[in-house]
């Protein structure tokens, strides 16, 4: 992968997400109208998700529009805590605009950050709140997000990527590594607490160069809404620096692309064209590479894609996934760091 083939980021601003956010839907609901479907009712309930996905992105911008009366409180302090959550909205949102390329994982992604800041924002109402402690909140999960939308699809961990590769490690192997450096050896992943696991994410990430993510920062204060959020935004780094250099090959894509282009195609279906026509024997690569990395402009989308998510990065891999009864199906999504360029480009 050539260094001009990654994606950089492009800071926006509120009016240019949105705008953003209605290209990315507009781009998305024509991909979905060119999918051969069983039946009728298939294609427009996928029509529906990808509104909600559209719909959802502008809720939680309005979230962050909301603080803004706060802005000019008399309150310092609160003042100060409200700018840095507003601040925490958008780089959120330019991370899942741009890099989330997958309506059905964005939409859950959105989610989890929309229902964190609401948290946010109703400490901020609440006059017994601690504000020393909502401060220190606020500004950790506006700077993290920050470096985490800066370091995505960065060049910076191509040659550790390259490591990853020529050592053959798995994405468990990968995780287990640093889980064991950090003295959490012997357990599995998946019974540790999840702010230890955004450390073990953590420790990749800054041991591939990509960012340095606060991850001593990270406690029970910090609450389950943000745990979660962090948990989605550290694992999506870290599996893309484990496949930014395990592209599919073009036999393996043009097999998937042909297995699920009329009508979709059962999950297991996918994964064994895809195999038959690949080096590796990984199939948990080619799923996630087909829902996160694409295959080649080329993206697997359906119900499953969330849930397998949120299986990989909750047991860093290591959870036996099934593929009976998921069904999915291809389309050519639109990439959102090249749309915010020319975004920032039109208006600069």
């Amino acid at each position: 992968m050539s260094q001009a083939e990654f994606n950089h980021f492009t800071y926006l601003g509120p009016e240019q997400l949105r705008k953003l956010a209605r290209i990315i839907y507009y781009q998305e609901a024509e991909a979905i109208k060119n999918i051969k479907f069983e039946y009728e009712a298939k294609l427009a309930k996928y029509l529906r998700d990808c509104k909600a996905c559209y719909e959802s992105a502008i809720r939680l911008l309005d979230s962050g529009s909301k603080l803004e009366p706060w802005f000019n409180n008399d309150d310092n302090d609160r003042a100060s805590i409200a700018h840095d959550i507003y601040g925490y909205v958008v780089n959120a949102a330019n991370h899942a605009l741009q890099f989330v390329r997958n309506f059905r994982v964005r939409m859950d992604y959105v989610n989890k950050i929309e229902k964190h800041v609401d948290g946010l924002r109703a400490e901020l109402d609440d006059d017994l709140t601690n504000m020393e402690e909502l401060a220190k909140k606020a500004s950790t999960f506006r700077n993290d997000m920050l470096e985490i939308a800066r370091g995505s699809q960065s060049p910076a961990s191509r040659q550790y990527s390259r490591w990853i590769k020529e050592t053959g490690k798995s994405f468990e192997e990968l995780v287990q590594k640093y889980q064991t450096d950090l003295g959490y050896g012997g357990r599995l992943f998946e019974e540790l607490e999840d702010v230890v696991k955004i450390r073990v994410f953590g420790k990749i990430i800054f041991a591939s160069g990509r960012a340095n993510i606060n991850v001593t920062a990270y406690s029970k204060m910090f609450g389950a809404a943000g745990i979660a959020v962090l948990i989605f935004a550290t694992g999506f780094m870290v599996w893309d620096i484990f496949s930014a250099d395990n592209p599919l090959q073009t036999a393996a894509r043009d097999a998937v692309v042909t297995a699920a282009s009329i009508g979709g195609a059962m999950i297991g279906e996918v994964v064994g064209v895809a195999l038959a026509s690949m080096v590796t024997a990984n199939a948990l690569l080619v799923l996630m590479a087909g829902i996160t990395a694409g295959i080649a402009g080329a993206f697997l989308i359906g119900e499953f894609a969330t849930w397998l998510i949120d299986v990989v990065f909750g047991s860093g891999g290591s959870a036996p996934l099934s593929t009976m009864g998921h069904r999915c199906y291809v389309a050519h999504l639109p990439d959102g760091s090249v749309l915010a360029r020319r975004i920032a480009h039109q208006q600069s």
